[in-house]
């Protein structure tokens, strides 16, 4: 029942005359109105039933990223994982968060390597760690951050250990092979060209780092390595083993 009936029904029998009738009408359809306006704004603000330009505004203030393909084609699959912002959160600050939210992104073949010598990646995103992230241990001096070289104590940070295997506030995220193209979601084709790196798509790479690495942690560099080999990737590549790295097809983003 509305306010427009009930305050009909409730009025005394003087006040139901035609005029007064028609005025209590009218107020009652006033606080039908205001109620449905409010009932629309709580709405908005429920990923699970707000419309799609408020779920977007929603997931901004929760810091998801929007999947600018299957997020679009699925929205009520976007609408769940900011309704489920919070539970994902719980995974801030780790490996673990950060490569799930490059995986809905469309990004699957994506490596968290470490200077202390631990590579992250995920098989899968089940939501269950043990079952989706796989670690790896590599050469860690292969990973020390640009500029300072591994066993130079003069080119070390004040304080910093004396290994880089000790030394874990900083880390890469390199996209090797399978690259990412639109059948995994992401945004472009990565076999046929790569984003440019002031492109919206390289941004939002961006942004995913920054939001979901630890606070503590800086990201040295983004690496695409199209073909071939570097130096410590993939796990086990040294000079010994391999004698020469050969040729290889790497780009390097700025975090």
């Amino acid at each position: 029942m509305g306010f427009r009936l009930y305050l009909q029904k409730l009025a005394p029998t003087s006040l139901q005359r035609t005029r007064f009738g028609e005025l209590i009408a009218e107020l009652g359809g006033s606080l039908d109105d205001a109620a449905a306006l409010t009932k629309s704004a709580v709405k908005a603000r429920l990923p699970g039933v707000a419309a799609t330009d408020s779920v977007d505004a929603i997931a901004g203030d929760r810091q998801l990223e929007k999947n600018t393909t299957t997020d679009v084609t699925a929205p009520a699959g976007f609408a769940a994982r900011v309704k489920d912002a919070w539970a994902r959160w719980a995974w801030g600050g780790t490996a673990y968060g950060l490569l799930r939210e490059l995986w809905v992104l469309g990004y699957r073949h994506v490596h968290v390597v470490t200077v202390r010598g631990k590579s992250y990646t995920l098989q899968s995103d089940t939501g269950v760690p043990g079952a989706d992230l796989v670690v790896g241990a590599l050469m860690p001096q292969s990973w020390w951050p640009s500029g300072v070289t591994v066993g130079v104590t003069s080119q070390m940070p004040v304080g910093a250990p004396r290994t880089a295997r000790d030394w874990w506030t900083r880390f890469s995220v390199i996209f090797d092979a399978p690259l990412p193209t639109p059948a995994t979601g992401a945004p472009s084709d990565w076999t046929a060209a790569l984003p440019a790196a002031d492109s919206a798509e390289v941004d939002a790479i961006r942004r995913v780092i920054k939001r979901w690495a630890p606070a503590i942690a800086v990201c040295d560099r983004i690496v695409v390595l199209t073909s071939g080999n570097l130096l410590g990737w993939p796990v086990g590549t040294t000079l010994t083993t391999f004698g020469a790295l050969g040729a290889r097809t790497v780009t390097y983003w700025s975090p």
